[in-house]
């Protein structure tokens, strides 16, 4: 009997593994950081983008980013650099742009963040509550995320779909 259990459990553990999480960070409803989009990079390549070829190098990093965050959901965080009244003609509402913005060191270059939060909604009344330099967490799909270069230094781009902006903690 104790034979057959521990034959079911090695058939099954492969199978339950693929059903856990990975991290809090790849959890639903957990926090990722931006830099959680290169993790999968590794810094050598990213040193190429202070080399010759380095928009050619970004182009090849974004293809990669890009298949894999593209439509994720998630939850990030960064501090306010802007906020508009933004207008969604093909919804036929008018709603809300924040800039967010953070750094992070990577391969050796900092890797400026620059993210649009496009806001459709704001049922709790959120938006206007909000001010510039305020860091704040946003739940939202990725609508795009790549790498370019900057005079500044290499940029990643992102723009999050929020199409209801939830009450902040």
């Amino acid at each position: 009997m104790k034979q057959r259990l521990r034959l079911l459990l090695a058939l099954l553990a492969p199978l339950l593994l693929t059903f856990a999480p990975a991290s809090a960070a790849d959890a639903p409803g957990g926090v990722r950081e931006f830099k959680d989009m290169l993790k999968d990079i590794p810094s050598k390549d990213l040193l190429k983008l202070s080399g010759n070829k380095k928009e050619e190098v970004a182009m090849e990093m974004s293809k990669q980013i890009t298949l894999k965050e593209l439509g994720k959901e998630g939850a990030y965080k960064g501090k306010i650099g802007s906020i508009e009244v933004w207008p969604f003609p093909d919804k036929g509402i008018t709603g809300t742009r924040l800039s967010l913005q953070d750094t992070f060191k990577r391969g050796g270059d900092t890797i400026i963040v620059w993210a649009w939060v496009y806001i459709h909604t704001d049922p709790s009344g959120v938006v206007p509550k909000l001010k510039v330099g305020k860091e704040i967490t946003v739940s939202g799909k990725v609508n795009r995320a790549d790498l370019s270069i900057t005079p500044a230094g290499p940029r990643l781009n992102v723009d999050l779909i929020v199409p209801a902006m939830p009450a902040q903690k």
